[in-house]
């Protein structure tokens, strides 16, 4: 069999041999199918470079992925710890407001406490004082009515210690001497109340001191006694010991009163004996 193929060139024909035809279909074949393993092998980098290129993707979107992870939870836990700090700021600072003002709510406390107990310690000083210038009134009253003879006047108050002076004066009015009184009506004795009613007695010139008191001194537990030259009794003995110190001044003055006397006639017999 022979075949004739024409020539592009020169427009001949030209006989093919079977073999010849055969050689070339196989050359053809052989540059076909070695353009093709080309192109394949060509698809296989191409695909592997864009598998590689996927897979480098990946990672990097990987990489991204656990960088924003790794950046939000940073950043969540530097949001938490601001948290925290914001919260124990505020803690601090209500626990602080709420010390200030428990010290607030403690002095109040303590300053209405301390105007109730100065409250108090007023009201008592001046129930006491009342108490006191009551209990003079009550001894003064007592001896103007046992004794309406006598003077009995208040000692003017910053004067002398004594609340009250009695002057006793005989049934025909001549002075006898002068008691001065002191009312005391306290819980406690205090032995400093007879050196200033001794210092008072001095600058009065009075002749006996005398202390009537709710508290006693040691040694006159009995109610009534004399106590370093004070005489001193309870408020139930006031009146038998203004008697008793009455009745020695009243008598103190009968005898010197006779004593003058007597002295006044022993000068009146000499004077005649002596005289022309």
């Amino acid at each position: 069999m022979q075949t004739t193929i024409v020539c592009p060139h020169c427009k001949h024909e030209i006989e093919l041999t079977e073999a010849l035809t055969h050689q070339i279909e196989e050359k053809v074949l052989g540059d076909q199918q070695k353009k093709f393993e080309e192109e394949i092998a060509g698809l296989r980098k191409k695909l592997i470079a864009a598998e590689n290129a996927e897979l480098e993707i990946r990672k990097q979107k990987n990489t991204l992925d656990e960088e924003r992870r790794t950046f939000e939870l940073t950043k969540q836990r530097q949001l938490d710890a601001e948290r925290e700090k914001i919260r124990q700021k505020t803690a601090e600072e209500i626990m602080e407001s709420q010390r200030l003002k428990d010290k607030e709510k403690d002095k109040v406390i303590d300053d209405l406490k301390k105007a109730l107990e100065d409250a108090q310690r007023k009201a008592t000083q001046g129930s006491q004082q009342l108490q006191g210038e009551v209990q003079e009134l009550d001894l003064e009253d007592m001896l103007k009515r046992e004794f309406p003879g006598d003077t009995i006047e208040p000692v003017g108050k910053g004067v002398l210690g004594a609340d009250s002076r009695q002057i006793v004066r005989s049934p025909r009015g001549m002075d006898c001497g002068t008691i001065l009184w002191e009312s005391k009506r306290t819980k406690a004795w205090s032995d400093g109340w007879l050196v200033k009613l001794k210092d008072d007695l001095r600058s009065a010139k009075a002749h006996i001191p005398a202390i009537i008191s709710d508290a006693l001194p040691d040694g006159v537990k009995n109610g009534l006694g004399l106590k370093d030259g004070v005489w001193v009794a309870s408020h139930a003995l006031a009146l038998p010991l203004a008697q008793l110190l009455r009745a020695r001044l009243l008598d103190a003055a009968r005898q010197k009163m006779i004593a003058q006397n007597q002295q006044t006639k022993a000068e009146s017999l000499y004077a005649y004996v002596t005289s022309h």
